[in-house]
């Protein structure tokens, strides 16, 4: 997947939302396919950029149980999944989701896909002890410039381009394990995908690259 995304930090993405019901469109899809509200299972019509989207999300999978934090400066909500069971919707106005739904754990998660952009990935010391933390950010872009005034700002990854972090996973370890004590497998999962969809990844490297998918 070298030469599938870019380097960049500037990136696509929005606030506004398409109006439907997800929740409903979803599992409908999940249990067999498309309904009266016309929603249907992604086709191989859909772009190629929406299709290294989906190979990069599945990817996820190797990765275990990660927290997903999103934090718009407001409110903070976290929950606990993997990536294993994602799949995929299309609605009927050709709107493409990527879809997390398991009411047994209370999940119901879905990305936009033609509004995520891109992603960063991050690796840095644990504020709150001596572990180390292993981030993937997932990348849009506000549809304005992010000003104060009439000055532009830097965005979250220091660069001025109008990038903005709607969501992170963060590699978790097991229930019952010591804080920081990952499965080796995790983190080399997490190595692998860093260094899969980043080809020049450092650790080192601050602000952390954004990667845009193209």
């Amino acid at each position: 997947s070298r030469g599938v995304l870019q380097r960049t930090a500037a990136l696509v993405g929005s606030s506004s939302k398409p109006r439907m019901n997800i929740k409903q469109a979803a599992y409908r899809c999940r249990s067999g396919g498309g309904g009266s509200d016309g929603h249907k299972t992604s086709t191989a019509t859909e772009t190629h950029s929406c299709e290294n989207k989906r190979a990069f999300l599945r990817e996820l999978a190797n990765l275990g149980r990660v927290r997903l934090v999103k934090n718009d400066g407001v409110t903070v909500i976290e929950q606990v999944v993997t990536f294993q069971d994602v799949f995929f919707t299309t609605s009927k106005q050709n709107v493409q989701y990527a879809n997390l739904c398991d009411e047994n754990k209370n999940v119901d998660f879905h990305i936009y896909l033609d509004k995520l952009a891109g992603i960063r990935f991050e690796e840095r010391q644990g504020r709150r002890g001596p572990w180390r933390l292993y981030y993937i950010h997932l990348l849009g872009t506000r549809e304005e410039p992010n000003t104060v005034g009439n000055v532009v700002v830097d965005d979250d990854d220091g660069n001025n381009n109008n990038t903005f972090v709607s969501c992170s996973l963060m590699l978790l370890w097991d229930d019952g394990k010591p804080k920081g004590e990952y499965e080796p497998k995790q983190i080399k999962a997490w190595e692998t995908l860093a260094n899969k969809w980043d080809d020049a990844y450092d650790a080192t490297t601050s602000p952390p690259r954004a990667i845009l998918f193209s």
